[in-house]
């Protein structure tokens, strides 16, 4: 005979113990084995690390002593800032390429194909005729990706930073005619 809950009210019975449809001993699942196959009881352990050091020997334990005496080690961002202090222009570079990527550009170039470009114009602001040690030369879009443009170094002209932001989305070309030949393609014209 099955057990009332509640009342005719529909109020909870105290002290009502429910039964369930359960075998003894069943384990729910949201309980799970508690400590029973974990770590060297489990059938299929392999080992591991059969100490734990303590947490000041830890990097001693994972890369050796001599990489943990030097204490920049720990901090990653150090190392990054100092080769990009090193090595600007790649580190310039790389931002770019990470930029183009998340904008889904079409087309890539190389960083050899940047600075044979800049080596091509002497290193010259196509748009001030300013040089190089003077101001910084960016990688701007004559078409602009946002009209369609590609990142492919055709479609790629040495502006200083000043020059790019006033050019803005405008389809402009700097170069000089004899260079212009595949831009009228991409345009139409």
């Amino acid at each position: 005979m099955q057990q009332k809950m509640r009342d005719k009210k529909g109020r909870f019975i105290k002290g009502f113990i429910p039964t369930t449809s359960f075998k003894k001993g069943h384990i729910p699942w949201s309980q799970g084995k508690k400590g029973i196959w974990t770590g060297i009881k489990n059938p299929r352990w392999k080992g591991g690390i059969s100490f734990k050091p303590k947490k000041s020997n830890w990097l001693k334990y994972l890369f050796g002593e001599k990489r943990i005496m030097n204490k920049k080690f720990k901090n990653s961002t150090f190392w990054m800032r100092k080769w990009r202090a090193e090595n600007p222009e790649k580190a310039r570079f790389e931002r770019h390429v990470y930029k183009m990527r998340k904008k889904n550009a079409q087309g890539s170039h190389t960083m050899q194909e940047w600075i044979d470009l800049k080596v091509k114009f002497n290193f010259m602001c196509l748009c001030c005729k300013r040089f190089e040690p003077e101001i910084k030369l960016t990688e701007d879009h004559i078409v602009p990706l946002k009209m369609g443009g590609t990142d492919t170094i055709n479609n790629i002209q040495p502006l200083c930073n000043k020059c790019n932001i006033s050019k803005y989305t405008k389809t402009i070309s700097y170069l000089p005619l004899s260079s212009n030949n595949l831009i009228y393609e991409v345009e139409g014209v």
